[in-house]
């Protein structure tokens, strides 16, 4: 084949790919983004009532952070059954599904006369969390174009701040006005609602597709580069399509043993485990810390967190587009070094932000702070969706959700030893050190993410040509 057939066929094939990927409209990822932050909420609540909830069952700071960690058991029972259900069955319906427990769970919260009794309530937390996962991730990798995939997987993990932050001002007008029980039914009807629009209006997407498109294009721009009298050399494609492999049907060993070659999702689910270890313990003591070192009420410490949040909007969509440009400019490893970089900023500003007493020092501090720890997100989201071929990523998000889960249910338990033991400011001082661990561990990722990548996105591309290439059923008389 020459140089100019064989960019004729690359062009074909490019031209097929960008007619079959819909263009979907933002607001189907602002839904998905939505359904998040109602999940995250759920924390939010809780911590800001803390103290109430401490007084109402007379418990100690460390039953309180169990409290925090009691969805995870069921969250890690269910994540890998949901995780294989989401590569397999709409997984819109299955996010929807996942509402009815948890709502049902807020509500019982609210309505709870013991300990013991809003303890077994928030275990079933856990439903959203082993349902929405696996899934919202793979939705949106399917959704939108992988050019835009920082932004948009930046835009998307808005919900963790959307759902702390405001979950934290809005939960905190409300205890404040209507009492701490309040704020858990509220959230417990915005649950239903919020499943029953995620099941009538949220569309399910072909799986692969952009990914199978952004591969296409290389290859297609490989040899353009090449020139017309060169032609690249690869394997012919119907070889590609005898050996593509249905990931969507494949065994979960099988499965299992694709994550595991894949050295750096190793990397990302240690590095993300560490964050999100730091993130949810503050998410869960911050407004505590507030009253507590700061002489704030439940609205004022809320207000203030909401002021956090500011700084972590700000970074994640800063480190988003940056992450995205980066890719434009043909330098993805720079990603990590961007993220890397952030994270030992961030945890350089946060220290002396909660180490000192001054309210009107210690604040701009932790703003600062918060731009720089949430500036990774968007960039370190969608190396983990490059990295992982699009049919195996429920299944694979069900294992990263696992190493996620079990660091955040331990942070907000363990801070509340240490609080125990010595004071809730040490214990903050003791956990943060892990994010900056979290920087330099995905430095870990520089020599491997460029490889993996591309063999994700070569295998999506082979079934994409193999379902093209499989002849369509007969058509009834």
């Amino acid at each position: 084949m020459t140089s100019a057939e064989q960019r004729e066929e690359r062009q074909e094939e490019v031209d097929h790919l960008r007619a079959q990927l819909p263009d979907y409209p933002m607001r189907w990822l602002y839904l998905i983004m939505a359904v998040g932050a109602i999940d995250y909420a759920d924390r939010a609540v809780l911590a800001v009532v803390f103290d109430d909830v401490k007084a109402a069952f007379d418990i100690s700071d460390s039953a309180l952070g169990s409290l925090v960690a009691a969805y995870t058991v069921v969250a890690t029972l269910s994540v890998i059954p949901c995780g294989i259900i989401a590569d397999r069955w709409r997984r819109t319906w299955l996010i929807a599904l996942g509402f009815l427990p948890w709502s049902v769970a807020m509500i019982w919260q609210g309505a709870a006369t013991s300990f013991a009794m809003m303890f077994v309530a928030r275990l079933f937390l856990g439903s959203i969390e082993a349902t929405n996962g696996p899934s919202s991730l793979s939705l949106v990798g399917d959704y939108y174009p992988v050019p835009r995939r920082s932004r948009v997987l930046g835009i998307w993990r808005l919900f963790e701040q959307l759902g702390t932050f405001v979950g934290f001002a809005v939960a905190g007008v409300i205890a404040t006005a209507f009492g701490w029980r309040t704020p858990f039914f509220v959230f417990g009807a915005l649950g239903f609602l919020c499943g029953a629009v995620v099941w009538r209006y949220l569309p399910e997407p072909q799986r692969g597709l952009p990914d199978s498109l952004y591969q296409a294009e290389q290859r297609l721009a490989r040899v353009e580069f090449a020139g017309a009298a060169t032609p690249v050399p690869e394997p012919e494609r119907t070889s590609a399509a005898v050996t593509a492999t249905n990931w969507s049907t494949a065994g979960l060993r099988q499965a299992l043993g694709y994550v595991a070659r894949t050295r750096t999702a190793w990397i990302m689910a240690v590095a993300a485990g560490l964050v999100a270890f730091v993130v949810a313990g503050l998410g869960a003591w911050v407004a505590s810390f507030l009253r507590r070192y700061h002489d704030l009420s439940a609205a004022g410490a809320g207000g203030v967190t909401l002021l956090f949040g500011v700084g972590s909007i700000a970074g994640l969509l800063v480190g988003s587009r940056l992450g995205d440009r980066l890719l434009e400019r043909g330098r993805p490893n720079d990603r990590i070094r961007l993220a890397a970089g952030a994270s030992v900023l961030g945890w350089l500003f946060a220290i002396p932000g909660f180490g000192l007493d001054a309210t009107w020092v210690a604040v701009p501090l932790l703003v600062v702070g918060g731009f720089f720890i949430s500036l990774p997100i968007g960039p370190t989201w969608a190396m983990w969706l490059d990295i992982i071929v699009p049919q195996l990523r429920g299944r694979a998000d069900a294992l990263f959700t696992i190493v996620r889960v079990l660091m955040i249910a331990s942070a907000p338990w363990l801070i509340g030893v240490i609080s125990d033991a010595s004071s809730l400011r040490t214990a903050f001082m003791v956990v943060m050190p892990a994010v900056a661990l979290h920087g330099l561990v995905l430095l870990l990722a520089l020599p491997s993410y460029q490889r993996d990548a591309e063999r994700a996105r070569t295998e999506a591309l082979r079934w994409s040509q193999a379902a093209a290439a499989a002849p369509s059923p007969p058509t009834p008389n």
